[in-house]
């Protein structure tokens, strides 16, 4: 299952929780989760049998808990989109210690301010 951010935070809450039901609006309300984030989550936690909606309060089903258990690391390998950076973007890495010096810029109208 691939894990997103709000699926790890959603699932670590509910199995901190144990058996107690948890109102999808906690984690709005706590961890500032979209509605939009906490219904997909909701949706795909439901739809693989991980969690369970009693009077509109969620808890981790018996399966659930067996699998937060067996893929705990999952949750701190989330991917995280905003870390990775394009190749493009990517420089020489710069030692301890050592000088920069920024590219020569072709043009001085760059540099000069207008009066």
């Amino acid at each position: 299952m691939n894990l997103l951010p709000e699926d790890g935070i959603i699932l670590k809450r509910l199995f901190a929780s144990g058996d107690e039901l948890i109102e999808p609006y906690e984690f709005h309300r706590v961890y500032s989760l979209s509605p939009g984030q906490i219904a997909r989550t909701v949706h795909k936690l439901f739809d693989a049998k991980l969690i369970e909606q009693l009077e509109g309060k969620l808890r981790l089903t018996i399966d659930g808990k067996k699998w937060v258990t067996a893929n705990k690391m999952a949750f701190y390998k989330i991917n995280k989109i905003w870390k990775d950076i394009p190749a493009a973007y990517l420089g020489d890495r710069i030692e301890i210690d050592d000088v920069y010096l920024p590219e020569k810029i072709n043009s001085i109208t760059f540099i000069r301010r207008k009066r």
